[in-house]
């Protein structure tokens, strides 16, 4: 089956009710803004953010997989970043996509707001033959746990050791 490069399509369709645009440098205050408030994530995956390290994840790819593959990118309410995902296509096979970071505005929380991003770009995905979306979480984050199991994600039941940590990694079919 083909699968077509996120890239090439209008990123608009990750989500039905925010505006969706890669982001660039230009971008880096207001994601500092936004990560710097989600202390839980840092207390599992410290170091804190920084503009260095923002810069550093907008360009993170796993082996074997180009910046073709890799889309960072916000959702914005009006002009207000409200969410950051870090999505890898066709990783790790041709018919899955992974989920390297997804961060929502601390005042967005709770309300269902991520969950009705993260279907969003599930439905997206699967128009484009994708099968599968894949993430990890740090052992431990109890928030991040709730988060990615309401939202459908499986636990694949294999931990790997990252930077000392133990890395839960999970999995649903879209």
């Amino acid at each position: 089956m083909q699968y077509i490069n996120l890239n090439k399509m209008n990123i608009s369709s990750l989500s039905n009710k925010y505006n969706v645009r890669k982001l660039d440098r230009e971008d880096i205050p207001s994601i500092l803004s936004l990560c710097k408030e989600n202390k839980i994530y840092y207390d599992y995956c410290p170091p804190m953010v920084n503009e260095e390290s923002i810069v550093e994840d907008m360009i993170a790819l796993p082996t074997n997989k180009t910046i073709d593959d890799k889309y960072y990118v916000g959702f914005f309410d009006k002009h207000k970043l409200i969410a950051i995902l870090d999505l890898i296509v066709k990783y790790p096979n041709d018919e899955t996509c992974f989920i390297g970071f997804f961060m929502m505005d601390i005042n967005k929380q709770n309300n269902g707001i991520g969950s009705d991003i993260i279907k969003d770009i599930c439905n997206y995905l699967k128009s484009l033959n994708y099968k599968k979306i894949r993430l990890a979480w740090i052992e431990g984050n109890k928030q991040a746990e709730h988060f990615w199991y309401k939202n459908g994600f499986k636990d694949l039941c294999n931990k790997k050791d990252q930077n000392n940590n133990n890395v839960i990694e999970a999995q649903k079919e879209v």
